[in-house]
Order: C-alpha cells, then structure tokens, then sequence
C-alpha cells in the first residue's frame, strides 16, 4: 500500500496539479490497508490516528486472492494481470464499503499506479469529503477523474506530448464523424509512437503495458481533439458526453448499481 501511495504523493507533486495534490494528502490522511473477502466483505489492519469510518480502504490484490475467492466474486479477477482489458477494470472504488481495490501484482509502470491511485482517490474523494456536493451524475465525476489525469498526462509530455497529439486530430475527427453508434476512438497502429511515448511518458516494454498506456492516449487524443475545437470549458461537456456514452456501455453492472 504505501509504494501505491508514494508513488501517488510523488506524481502530484511533479505534475503541480492542484487537485492531484489534495488528493493524494486526502489518501495518505486517510489509507488503511484492506484485505479482501468474499463478495465485497473487507478486513483490515487497524491504523490508531485513522477512525475506521473515515479511512479509505486500499485494497491491493494479489494472486493468492484469485485462489482464494468465489469463482463468481466481482473482485476476483482484480487479482489476475492477465485477465485486465484495458484501465477500466484494473481499478476500482466501492462506495459502500469506502475501498479501492488495485491491482497488487500488476506490472503497470510506477506513473500509471500513481494515476490509477488517484483516479479512484477521486472517487472517495467525492463520496466522502463532497458528499451531497458531488457532482452528479455519476458520469460527470468519471469526466473529472479522467480529465485530472490527462493535466498530468500533458504536464509530464510537455510540448512533445501536445504535438503528438495534435498529429491525431484528423483521425479523432474521422472517427467520430464515421462512427455508427457509440464513437470510441481507437488510435490506428500506423498513429502509434511508442519510441516517443517511452521518452516523454514511461517505459512500455511488453504488449500488455503497452496496451495499458493506448488506453491514455486515446483518452488523452479525443479530450485534446475537443479541447482544441471548443476551449478549455468546452471540453468539459463535449468529452463528458465522450465519457457518460462509453462508461455506461463498457461499465459491469455491479459498478453502475447505486451510482447516481
């Protein structure tokens, strides 16, 4: 838990984003390391300057879990690094326990912990700390917990990372023009520059680490994409509109029970 939290602490403070660092005070203020049980059931280790009421739970899950939980527990494949399909399943706050579960054994690059740690901080942050003040619907606070992390994404890649990212702007556009339904922007392999994304971002040496990271860049391309067309307040709606279509379609049911 605490190499979760530092690494978390340590990107906020590079990155110099106001929210990123309130929230990482917010999770080491609060962190108490969970350990999972079955069917959403927690234990955990007590901390004496936390009230357990009041802790966020870290859940780090590791392989032995996958040995060890129902077959049909929602959190069982949390535990295994091969089963992951993208950033959306690697992470996970649940309300009503206060417990973000992580993937313990992931082999993810430090930074993208850091981000997926504080993704998910943000969600505890709005249910705990906002609470009645929260931004609502639900999808609105995955908006802001996506964009968080794409200021990072744009401070640590610099000039370099923007202009990468202009470079996407007429594929983005083509996409969203030419989609049937739901547009999600998938960047083409012939797009893609892991030589410049390994020097401006982190290191993705194997496939699946190299997945993991696409899955920012897309994110990162189509908020670009609007940012640029409708400014900075612009893009709050359009790409949270981007985000409300594809986190409802691609969301298990388990995570969309009880959100509002």
């Amino acid at each position: 838990m605490n190499q979760w939290l530092e690494a978390a602490t340590q990107l906020a403070r590079q990155s110099g984003d106001a929210e990123a660092k309130q929230l990482a005070t917010f999770l080491q203020e609060r962190a108490v390391l969970g350990l999972p049980r079955a069917y959403n059931d927690l234990a955990y280790v007590p901390r004496a300057d936390v009230n357990a009421a009041q802790a966020v739970y870290i859940v780090p899950m590791i392989s032995i879990d996958y040995l060890t939980l129902p077959t049909d527990d929602y959190w069982r494949d949390f535990a295994s690094p091969s089963s992951s399909v993208g950033r959306s399943v690697l992470a996970e706050f649940y309300v009503p326990t206060h417990a973000i579960y992580l993937p313990g054994e992931w082999p993810g690059a430090e930074i993208q912990s850091a981000l997926l740690l504080l993704h998910e901080g943000q969600h505890a942050y709005d249910h705990m700390v906002r609470g009645a003040h929260m931004p609502k619907p639900f999808w609105r606070r995955e908006r802001n917990a996506q964009l968080m992390e794409l200021r990072i994404l744009k401070t640590l890649g610099g000039e370099e990372f923007a202009t990468y990212l202009d470079r996407l702007i007429p594929e983005v556009e083509r996409q969203q023009d030419t989609a049937a339904s739901i547009f999600t922007f998938t960047l083409p392999h012939q797009l893609r520059d892991d030589v410049l994304l390994d020097r401006i971002l982190w290191p993705a040496a194997t496939m699946p680490e190299q997945r993991d990271r696409q899955v920012d860049i897309e994110r990162s391309a189509v908020a670009h994409y609007f940012e640029r067309r409708y400014g900075s307040q612009g893009v709050r709606t359009y790409y949270g509109r981007y985000v409300r279509e594809n986190y409802i379609a691609n969301a298990h049911p388990q995570h969309l029970a009880g959100l509002e």
